[in-house]
């Protein structure tokens, strides 16, 4: 008996040992567990990566810092202006991103993370200049990358947010922005001391419906096709940039430009925009432009400097609509027309000189195939204009504001 109750008492002192062994072992594991629960605990992550460059041409910049807010941690961009960040993302998370670098400046975009998702965040940075110009451009209301901005021998290609820099000295300057398929714009611009920076944002003008593009450099070519035209007196003169020979001088007797009758009806819609100068008031109607009988209108400067329209419709209807305005002498303006359906609006300088709402939806009487339109003066041989023409836009739409202010800059300053 004794010696039973010994082997049971032993028995259950080997099960209490090895139970206790077994809860000590259950300890460690809970250990690892919690070690197991730490990497299950950790935030899951995303990871932003991309590269860093110099606006408008494409060089890596190295050592560029990037930064997130809310705040995460920073990264150094490498030798080819690369980096990678890993951010945390327990639910898609939007953060702002940054570059920074000194001597450049500093770039943020907004981008949305999830959990274990790369996404690409690229940066161009334009360089700090003391003085220069810079701004951003559109073209159809968007950003847009490409567009050469000329100043001298100094240009800036726009990058992806539409951004443009030139650094420059004190001095006055010509731009021309160009892309194609739009209108090339040119202004004019001062800069006074060599701190100052001239902002300048711009929008592209598409050049959609135009018919012929007449610049007017000493000849009567056609910029944009083949309408080719021919000059019958007037001489070559400079334009309101000073560049001799860059626009035509008419002396109101009997110069005009001839131009081949080749161009689209202009329908119910049109535009016609250009450069004029007149040295005084007319004695009588100053034709800027006559269609010719394949569109019969004709837009000219009276002798109170109004501009005005002359037309005849298919239904037989006729009149003549003039601006609200005056266009004053001695100095270049920019004048334009236009017609969308029965609205009929005189442009000075951009801006609105009268909008005329009483013609009907019919097109533009077509008297036939015509030999002829003109630069200058009217078919049947009077109404020569006095004074400079330059840059003569035709179109077969009827073009808006925007488009307008965009073909009238100037002098900025």
């Amino acid at each position: 008996m004794k010696k039973f109750i010994l082997c049971c008492l032993t028995v259950i002192l080997v099960l209490a040992v090895v139970l206790s062994g077994c809860g000590k072992s259950g300890s460690n594991g809970g250990n690892g567990g919690n070690g197991g629960n730490g990497g299950n605990g950790s935030e899951p992550t995303g990871t932003i990566y991309g590269t860093v460059t110099l606006s408008g041409k494409g060089t890596p910049i190295p050592g560029a810092t990037i930064s997130t807010l809310p705040v995460t941690s920073t990264v150094l961009t490498d030798n080819e202006g690369k980096y990678t960040l890993k951010v945390p993302a327990p639910v898609p998370t939007t953060y702002t991103v940054t570059a920074a670098k000194e001597g450049f400046v500093s770039a943020s975009r907004p981008q949305t993370v999830a959990e274990g998702k790369a996404v690409p965040v690229n940066f161009e940075l334009m360089p700090e200049i003391a003085s220069g110009i810079c701004g951003q451009i559109l073209a159809e209301g968007m950003p847009r990358s490409g567009i050469r901005v000329g100043v001298g021998d100094n240009f800036s290609i726009t990058d992806t947010s539409g951004n443009y820099s030139i650094p420059l000295g004190p001095g006055t300057y010509l731009a021309e922005v160009s892309m194609d398929n739009y209108a090339t714009l040119e202004f004019r611009f001062t800069i006074s001391s060599d701190e100052e920076m001239v902002t300048k944002d711009l929008k592209m003008a598409n050049e959609f419906g135009l018919q012929a593009y007449y610049k007017l450099n000493g000849n009567a070519d056609d910029a944009h096709g083949d309408k080719d035209g021919s000059l019958s007196g007037p001489s070559g003169t400079s334009d309101r940039f000073d560049r001799g020979n860059n626009a035509l001088s008419f002396d109101g007797k009997d110069d005009f430009v001839k131009l081949p009758a080749t161009f689209e009806a202009p329908g119910n819609t049109m535009t016609v925009a250009a450069w004029i100068k007149l040295n005084e008031l007319p004695e009588t109607e100053s034709v800027i432009y006559y269609s010719g009988d394949n569109g019969k209108f004709y837009f000219f400067v009276n002798s109170e400097g109004k501009l005005g329209l002359t037309y005849e419709l298919e239904d037989g209807t006729s009149g003549t609509k003039k601006s609200i305005d005056s266009v004053p002498t001695g100095q270049w303006v920019h004048v334009a027309v236009t017609r969308d359906r029965g609205n009929l609006i005189f442009y000075i300088n951009a801006k609105h000189s009268g909008m005329w709402a009483g013609l009907t939806d019919q097109v533009f009487k077509d008297g036939g195939p015509s030999d002829f339109c003109l630069i200058g003066a009217k078919g049947d041989g009077t109404s020569f204009f006095s004074g400079s023409i330059d840059e003569v836009r035709i179109y077969s739409r009827a073009q808006d504001d925007t488009f307008l202010e965009s073909l009238a800059l100037w002098d900025i300053n």
